[in-house]
This record gives structure tokens, sequence and C-alpha cells, in this order.
């Protein structure tokens, strides 16, 4: 494909911020349906915590957002 045509990476960090987000949903979600899966403990709490880990992420992702836009994210 000629140079021309590559399309250009997006400027807009509101784009990777919604995008990221969307992805550590996805991998919170991952890891809370595997706690209910598996029985040991320790695999229980490590998973567990990741995921709270992932909320707070979460969180600050949508306060950037927020802040940027001035509307709630999702």
């Amino acid at each position: 494909m000629p140079e021309a045509e590559i399309a250009p990476a997006s400027t807009d960090p509101l784009h990777h911020v919604r995008k990221m987000a969307d992805r550590l949903r996805d991998t919170r979600d991952h890891l809370i349906r595997d706690v209910e899966k598996v029985e040991d403990p320790l695999f229980k709490m490590m998973f567990g915590e990741a995921s709270a880990v992932l909320d707070r992420l979460i969180t600050a992702f949508l306060t950037y957002e927020t802040r940027s836009t001035g509307e709630p994210g999702k």
C-alpha cells in the first residue's frame, strides 16, 4: 500500500482513552468470571485484587474523559 493510503494514527486522546477503557472492562469482566470457576483461595484473591485494580484504572480513564468533555463516560 502506498504511503499516502495509510491512515494516520488518531491524535485524539479521547479515542485512545475510550478504547483502552473498553479493553480494561473486558479484562476485568474476564477475571471476575474466572474467579467463579476456580476454588483455589490464592487464585481467587489474586484475580479479585486484579479486577479491583482494573476498576480503579477504569475510573481514572472515565474521570479523564469527563474532565476533557464535560460529559460522563459510559
